[in-house]
C-alpha cells in the first residue's frame, strides 16, 4: 500500500479542541456518591448543547438575509462540533472532556462558568483536525 492510498480518504478540516481538566470535588460535597463524575460531565454537555442551539438558531434567522431563503433549517454544523466527549479521568482531574469548535467563543463560555469546576484547560490548535463526516 502506497502513502497515497494510506492517506486518500482522510479529510482535514482547520478546528480547535477544548480539553477541560475538571474537579467532580464540589460534585462530591453535594452529592457525596459515585453520580458526582456524571453530574460534572452533565453540566458541560448541557452547555456545549446550549450554546450549540443557539449558534443553530442565529444561523437560522440570518439565512433569509444571507441568500439561502429556503435552506433554513438545512443549514447545519459538522456533525462532531460541539459535541463534548466525557470521561472520567483516574489522577489530579476526575473528569476530562473534549470539544471540538471551530471558534473560541464556546472556550470563553465554558471557561467562565462558576457552576462548571474547570480545572485546567487546554486548547488545542492544531493546523487541521480529522473530521469523520
Amino acid at each position: 500500500m502506497t502513502r497515497k492510498n494510506i492517506i486518500a480518504d482522510i479529510r482535514y478540516n482547520p478546528y480547535a479542541v477544548l480539553i477541560a481538566h475538571m474537579d467532580a470535588e464540589s460534585f462530591f460535597r453535594l452529592g457525596g456518591d459515585i453520580s458526582a463524575f456524571s453530574k460534572a460531565n452533565d453540566v458541560f454537555t448541557h452547555e456545549c448543547e446550549k450554546y450549540h442551539r443557539g449558534l443553530r438558531k442565529n444561523l437560522a434567522d440570518f439565512a433569509p438575509y444571507a441568500g439561502y431563503k429556503g435552506l433554513e433549517n438545512n443549514l447545519e454544523f459538522a456533525s462532531f462540533l460541539f459535541n463534548p466527549v466525557c470521561i472520567v479521568g483516574f489522577g489530579d482531574a476526575d473528569n476530562i472532556a473534549f470539544v471540538a469548535m471551530d471558534e473560541f467563543d464556546l472556550a470563553m463560555r465554558l471557561i467562565s462558568r462558576t457552576n462548571l469546576p474547570i480545572h485546567q484547560t487546554i486548547l488545542w490548535i492544531g493546523r487541521y483536525l480529522y473530521s469523520p463526516d
